[in-house]
């Protein structure tokens, strides 16, 4: 019998179904009842083809009689690779990236690694809020036509490799993936079987969560150390996918595994320029405050999302007037500040003793000034880590650090509140 998929009208009603019955989305009793799996269940809510008698007793047990009006129909069919459209999508906790900006230079550089060199891994880094999941998920729509299979996940839902294995061979695979894994091992041979017989692209986001937080930049937490085999074997084995890892942070052995020589590419995203940043604002060429939209986003660096806050405090809070805005006292507000937190609160003791410094010197500093202002060992690679982390800054030239005006208003902030509080 063929395989069904429901609509996203049959989702709701089925989603009005459960709900009068108590049931979460993926109950154990519910999978039960329907003499299937949690992870079949899963794939039904993400409208993924599953075999018609599952769909049909999914429907029946949650006391949808009429499944038919479920079933999304006409678009079941099978694909071969290479058509127009890839088999299947899965977006899966995909954020909405409805509004994207720019980025042409980096989208061309990413199709060029992954169509053009076949590149198994790419490593996509930058700071919160800088837009490197609406770059990867605006890369993917325009390349899907190319692969058979996208798949989308956050690994803050999956920091158990396992656990993503058997749900990405779910998808892979169908009805003939397993629900639980025998061994690791097994686990990843039989997604590298997937990826070699079927073009497929991996998006991993938010990498930090398998990493961790105080300790120099990219160390795996002890319970994620299995994802170093993942990201090894999917640079080493030989197959014709692509995973893109994003993350704040993203670990050491990619560097390795790319200073190696294998397939692997890595891009660290910076914000916005200019032009591109101007059309946040949606104001017209004419804009009588031209000037001060200029050094308004270069203050906050052209992220995104930080000036997406901003304009929002513009429009509200200070009626549209940026030269009032710009002349106010608070740069820093709390979503600023909150997405600032995030990153510092992962920073080693050593980072951040470098960065306070860099803070409250006027000028940015050399290396061997810093030395001599902490005198601690291990500056090298903690100056490193800092500047992977996208929150110090390298002079051209004649190296020197430090911080741009907003990064070091927070930490000046927060040094401030700390010596109140002593």
């Amino acid at each position: 019998m063929a395989s069904l998929k429901a609509s996203e009208e049959g989702l709701r009603n089925v989603d009005r179904a459960r709900k009068r019955k108590g049931w979460n989305k993926y109950d154990r009793a519910w999978s039960d009842l329907a003499a299937t799996s949690v992870p079949t269940l899963k794939r039904f809510w993400r409208g993924i083809p599953i075999q018609a008698e599952t769909f049909q007793a999914i429907c029946d047990v949650v006391g949808v009689d009429d499944w038919e009006k479920i079933v999304e129909w006409g678009d079941n069919d099978d694909r071969e690779p290479g058509t127009s459209k890839p088999y299947q999508v899965d977006w899966d906790g995909a954020p909405d990236v409805s509004a994207f900006y720019g980025r042409n230079t980096e989208l061309t550089h990413l199709k060029n690694w992954i169509l053009d060199n076949e590149s198994r891994l790419v490593a996509i880094s930058g700071m919160g809020g800088i837009g490197k999941t609406a770059l990867t998920i605006a890369l993917a729509k325009s390349i899907q036509e190319r692969f058979e299979t996208i798949i989308y996940r956050s690994l803050k839902q999956f920091t158990s490799l396992t656990e993503l294995l058997c749900d990405l061979l779910q998808v892979c695979a169908g009805e003939d993936a397993p629900d639980e894994l025998a061994s690791l091992e097994i686990g990843l041979a039989r997604l590298i079987r997937q990826l070699s017989n079927n073009r497929c692209l991996l998006i991993l986001d938010d990498l930090e969560a398998i990493l961790r937080g105080g300790e120099l930049i990219g160390s795996y937490r002890p319970d994620c150390q299995d994802y170093e085999f993942l990201f090894k074997r999917l640079a080493d084995a030989p197959h014709k996918s692509c995973l893109v890892a994003i993350g704040r942070e993203q670990p050491k052995d990619l560097k390795v595994l790319q200073a190696r020589g294998f397939k692997v590419e890595s891009l660290s995203l910076s914000g916005l320029d200019i032009e591109t940043a101007k059309q946040i604002f949606q104001l017209s060429d004419g804009f009588a405050e031209a000037a001060q939209l200029q050094k308004l986003i270069e203050l906050y660096q052209g992220n995104p999302l930080t000036l997406n806050f901003v304009w929002w405090k513009i429009q509200n809070l200070f009626a549209g007037n940026l030269s009032e805005f710009l002349s106010s006292a608070t740069l820093n507000f709390d979503d600023i500040n909150q997405l600032l937190e995030e990153h510092f609160d992962r920073l080693s003791d050593l980072e951040r003793q470098i960065v306070c410094c860099l803070a409250s010197a006027p000028e940015p500093l050399s290396l061997n000034e810093l030395r001599e202002k902490i005198g601690a060992s291990g500056m090298t690679d903690a100056i490193d880590s800092t500047i992977r982390r996208g929150i110090v800054k390298k002079t051209m030239g004649d190296p020197r650090y430090t911080l741009d005006r907003i990064v070091k208003m927070y930490v000046n902030q927060q040094a401030a509140r700390a010596s109140t509080r002593n």
